[in-house]
């Protein structure tokens, strides 16, 4: 998780702007799902991790990840803005994440619909969930050159 910024980074750094905003079969855009990490990272890790260190078992919401996203109004910022949004959200999140220790790890939380839930259980899940949008990211930035590829296409199919 605390990597996510830096591949993020490296990953859109020579990548034209309408690379970035291409949508994908699913709607979203490698720039969509930068806009999407950041819009969810506070409803979806820090406030579930903080209400749980606060309170015995909350009722933690489920956070709807694409009505998330369109209130957050993200989608039309600058790539560059988003990336530095990103990394400082993020690094904020690590350092706070960073500093608890075994005990709040294990402090636990009733999520909306994956029942009992602990601290540690939330924040893998989250490194889980930026994982699959980095897979996302390259599946989109590798679409969009794919057809590129002249002949190596035929020779080396998906």
């Amino acid at each position: 998780m605390a990597a996510m910024p830096a591949v993020l980074q490296t990953l859109f750094a020579r990548q034209s702007q309408d690379i970035l905003g291409r949508r994908g079969r699913e709607g979203w855009s490698p720039k969509d799902v930068l806009a999407h990490l950041i819009s969810i990272q506070q409803p979806a890790l820090v406030d579930r991790v903080k209400a749980m260190l606060d309170r015995d078992l909350p009722l933690l919401p489920n956070v709807d990840e694409h009505e998330t996203l369109e209130q957050a109004g993200l989608r039309d910022r600058p790539t560059q803005e988003l990336l530095q949004t990103f990394t400082k959200q993020r690094g904020k999140a690590m350092r706070f994440l960073e500093s608890l220790g075994q005990e709040e790890m294990r402090r636990r939380g009733r999520h909306e619909l994956a029942g009992e839930i602990s601290v540690a259980d939330a924040i893998h899940h989250m490194g889980y969930h930026d994982l699959l949008h980095l897979a996302q990211i390259s599946n989109l930035l590798a679409e969009a050159i794919e057809m590129r590829r002249g002949a190596m296409r035929e020779a080396f199919p998906v």
